[in-house]
């Protein structure tokens, strides 16, 4: 066994124990067909995680249900042993890292010295002294109250109040801004900045700064300074869920390790990197190093050299005077190239460059390697697919069409008569409390469990049995409860309910952040999750993810997502969502453009269906067969339990006729199917007395 000093135990346990055997060790397993080259895919029960070795050699694991839980062996035996005290941790990791403790002995760092080289600290500083460096250097750091970032820098008060968590000043008044590894979850320098001068004291890993901490990240915009991330913040052209992020000049190869971790967990990954020579070296090679990971990405550059150059022409501008009296030369912007990649950062005083045709083509090439790979891997184990999944901006070869026209095609397959057709997406809109939950439970119920007809309360004949998964993001368990509770009552048999277990997978997700169809990591987590599905319900859709359901370029981008879904499990996937406030007080809910939000929602789904609650026009003209006046007559509140049902969009079938159903009372919501007829005043006297029946 190795004799080392407590002081290096921290960093040898994070390079030399394997963190996939120690998961393994405490009930995780390995999931071989997720995993790809340096991560691995693990899991156990309901926890899963993946692990990836950086170039450093340390390991690292991140938990996909949760952002926040994420970091080295050391956080992974805290937060998922619940092992609070870090000197218990050292006890159970040292017979893994092959440690004894030895005696003590440890290394003696002279608080004046430090002090001393706290300016300039020593260049081959070993990793032990940079973290002594940074620990005492902390202490030292206090509030930013210098001039130099207002009258030099032209950043305003409210742009310094947003990154006073970030930013500090040390005892020669420069302006420092702090670095943090966001995988080890630790402090490790900063960058320097005062006039003439510019430096770095510990290990470089990234200055981040993002406006809303509550949403997940959605695009990762990298700079080479923090002064530029300022600047750019204050100019305002970037999304509140944008992170931005600066490298403090040339990266190392563990920053790229954290970029690169960063933007495989964003839509979209943006190069805004100074527009000068070095800049465009750094460009290259962070446009390579993205290119070669098959990860999309833009170039925004500034139309000065920098982005604060930006910012003080503007402020020239709007002030009437000079901030400062050199500036640097501005520089002739490239030529805009259509990008590949759609971003929302905006552009007023950016070029937007997209990556040269080479490493375009190197990346393609290596999507298609991996397809032909993973294709072989899949033919070898007997799961061979006859069509891969198209991948984001792939062009696909032309359909033969001899194999159509000399084939006579299968029946179309539709989940129920008039119902949404397998392998495609539909919509199921209503206001708010119409009964759409019940409904579309009760649908499911009735696919599950095919094989009672008992268990089709609403006699839509599904066409075959099969697995239904429902993701409910609205409703909590105690609700979920009472409406399963409510749903065996009413269907009354010990096989159907049998078959509702075994087919019928509910998940309850209220509450849970990291479930975001925003990114595709979502969609193919419900892939591997829905897998023989026939159905898959989202409910609803505007809890299903963080875009804004006004712009119609991101929601289909969400429908996209959903299409996916749909395509990769041969499922339907049905999204429930809201109708807008007009078409609900209106009473208008049967409209096909009844739906809250863009036009894009119902436009591209392939079937749409509606729920609404009778109107009091319906209630005049409407009444039980049984009975002999309308049911508005018998009491105006009456109508409230009468639910219309119909499909106002189906692409590939005849149009079907709409349905009536009841809430009965005391039923706790069951919907059952009921006969009303139209009625027809007779006459305009004695109203109420003389009707006829019109069927």
């Amino acid at each position: 066994m190795t004799k080392v000093n407590s002081s290096d135990e921290l960093d040898i346990f994070k390079t030399a124990i394997s963190l996939p055997e120690y998961a393994s060790s405490i009930g995780y397993e390995r999931v071989e067909q997720k995993c790809y080259g340096k991560t691995v895919f693990m899991r156990s029960g309901t926890d899963r995680i993946t692990i990836s070795t950086m170039q450093s050699g340390h390991a690292v694991y991140s938990t996909i249900d949760d952002d926040k839980d994420s970091g080295s062996i050391i956080d992974f035996v805290q937060k998922k042993e619940g092992v609070a005290s870090l000197g218990q941790v050292r006890k159970i990791l040292r017979p893994w890292a092959g440690i004894v403790e030895a005696s003590p002995k440890i290394r003696k760092i002279k608080e004046s010295s430090v002090k001393k080289n706290l300016q300039n600290p020593p260049i081959s500083s070993s990793s032990e002294e940079k973290k002594a460096l940074v620990e005492i250097g902390l202490a030292e750091l206090k509030t930013y109250k210098s001039a130099y970032l207002s009258k030099q820098r032209a950043l305003s008060a409210q742009t310094l109040d947003a990154f006073s968590a970030q930013l500090r000043e040390d005892s020669k008044s420069n302006a420092c801004f702090i670095h943090r590894d966001h995988l080890l979850n630790e402090i490790t320098g900063w960058e320097r900045k005062n006039a003439g001068f510019t430096g770095f004291l510990g290990t470089k890993a990234l200055f981040m700064h993002k406006v809303d901490e509550s949403q997940p990240t959605r695009g990762l915009i990298i700079f080479e300074a923090a002064i530029d991330v300022m600047s750019f913040f204050e100019l305002g052209e970037f999304e509140k869920t944008d992170l931005l992020v600066s490298i403090g000049g040339a990266p190392t190869s563990y920053q790229l390790d954290l970029l690169l971790e960063l933007a495989k967990r964003t839509r979209y990954a943006a190069i805004a990197v100074d527009n000068d020579d070095a800049g465009n070296k750094l460009a290259s090679r962070l446009e390579t190093l993205f290119a070669e990971n098959t990860i999309g990405f833009d170039r925004l550059l500034p139309k000065n050299s920098d982005w604060n150059d930006d910012l003080i022409e503007k402020k020239e501008v709007e002030m009437g005077f000079k901030i400062r009296t050199t500036k640097s030369k501005k520089t002739t912007a490239q030529t805009v190239v259509p990008s590949t990649k759609q971003s929302p950062v905006s552009l007023k005083s950016a070029t937007l460059i997209v990556p040269p045709k080479a490493l375009q083509e190197k990346a393609q090439a290596a999507r298609i390697d991996e397809q032909t790979k993973s294709k072989a891997t899949e033919k070898e184990q007997g799961n061979g697919k006859e069509n891969d999944p198209v991948q984001a901006g792939s062009i696909v070869e032309p359909l033969d069409l001899s194999q159509f026209f000399n084939n006579t095609p299968e029946p179309l397959d539709f989940i129920w008569e008039g119902g949404p057709l397998a392998g495609t997406v539909g919509a199921l809109v209503s206001p708010g409390g119409a009964g759409k939950s019940f409904f579309i439970l009760q649908a499911a119920a009735a696919i599950a469990a095919k094989d009672d007809p008992k268990a089709d309360l609403l006699k839509l004949n599904p066409t075959k049995a099969g697995i239904v998964d429902y993701y409910v993001l609205e409703d909590p368990i105690p609700v979920i409860w009472h409406r399963l509770y409510a749903l065996k009552n009413a269907i009354d048999s010990e096989h159907a309910q049998t078959l509702l277990v075994e087919n019928l997978r509910i998940r309850s997700l209220i509450g849970s952040i990291g479930f975001d169809l925003s990114f595709h990591d979502q969609s193919l987590q419900i892939v591997d999750a829905s897998k023989g599905s026939r159905l898959i319900i989202i409910d609803t859709l505007s809890r299903s993810h963080t875009l804004d359901e006004n712009k119609n370029g991101e929601m289909a981008g969400l429908l996209k997502e959903l299409e996916f879904i749909a395509k990769e499990t041969g499922a339907a996937v049905i999204f429930l969502h809201h109708s807008s406030k007009s078409s609900a007080r209106e009473g208008l809910g049967a409209e096909q453009q009844s739906a809250r939000g863009a036009s894009v929602l119902i436009d591209n789904a392939r079937w749409g269906a509606f729920v609404q609650t009778m109107t009091a026009d319906e209630a005049n003209i409407h009444f039980d067969k049984y009975e002999e006046n309308p049911i508005s007559f018998t009491h105006d509140d009456l109508r409230k339990f009468f639910i219309r049902f119909g499909v106002n969009k189906q692409n590939y079938a005849a149009p079907v006729k709409d349905i009536w159903l009841e809430r009965v009372e005391g039923n706790r919501g069951i919907l059952t199917p009921i006969e009303l007829v139209k009625v027809e005043r007779k006459s305009s006297k004695n109203r109420g007395k003389k009707w006829t029946k019109d069927s």
